[in-house]
């Protein structure tokens, strides 16, 4: 597990890291992670202040696709956007992405994208997304993308960016924003401005 991830979970958690470092000794690293009383645990109080039934009630049930090559975090992303009421679908490459997608596109509201797939890259996942469904909600994650490139995806319809490691908050905040899904889509049109632009 890479310590991009350790970082995600443990901060994910309210938790801390310490580390010490020795020549010829080695890195001794020190996860701390809070414990909670019994009631509050119960209460299940988060993002807010509020309850995981009211996160449900806000998410209403919506589907997410979760494209991410680290299986681990896709896990960690499964379990938790779930527990804040996400139905969440995962593709681990961008081929499986663009499949997942054209098998229950009728019934996503949002794609987390990591740009930085194996397979099909994020970028032309993203493209084959657009000419599936113009109006598809696509959140791009990344450690860093160059702001050229960046506004290139924007122009191409990104609603919005994730920073990497992967913050809750972050991520809910962001889904906050996209429109509950509603109907069922138009024929699909193509994006041939988008892929000349390639």
């Amino acid at each position: 597990m890479g310590l991009a991830m350790v970082y995600a979970i443990v901060k994910n958690h309210n938790g801390a890291i310490d580390f010490d470092s020795e020549a010829k000794r080695g890195t001794t690293f020190r996860l701390y992670l809070p414990i909670l009383p019994v009631q509050q645990k119960a209460a299940g109080d988060g993002v807010n202040g509020a309850s995981s039934k009211e996160r449900q009630e806000s998410a209403g049930q919506r589907t997410l696709l979760v494209a991410e090559d680290e299986p681990a975090m896709v896990l960690l992303l499964k379990k938790t956007l779930s527990e804040h009421g996400y139905n969440v679908l995962a593709a681990l490459d961008g081929e499986e992405a663009v499949d997942v997608y054209q098998r229950h596109k009728h019934e996503i509201d949002a794609v987390l994208l990591d740009i930085g797939l194996p397979k099909l890259a994020g970028w032309d996942v993203l493209l084959k997304l657009k000419e599936e469904n113009p109006d598809v909600h696509v959140l791009v994650a990344s450690g860093y993308i160059d702001p050229e490139f960046k506004n290139k995806m924007r122009q191409a319809g990104v609603s919005d960016f994730i920073s990497k490691p992967y913050m809750v908050e972050t991520i809910l905040a962001a889904l906050a924003k996209v429109p509950k899904k509603s109907g069922s889509l138009e024929t699909p049109i193509h994006v041939q401005d988008l892929l000349m632009s390639t």
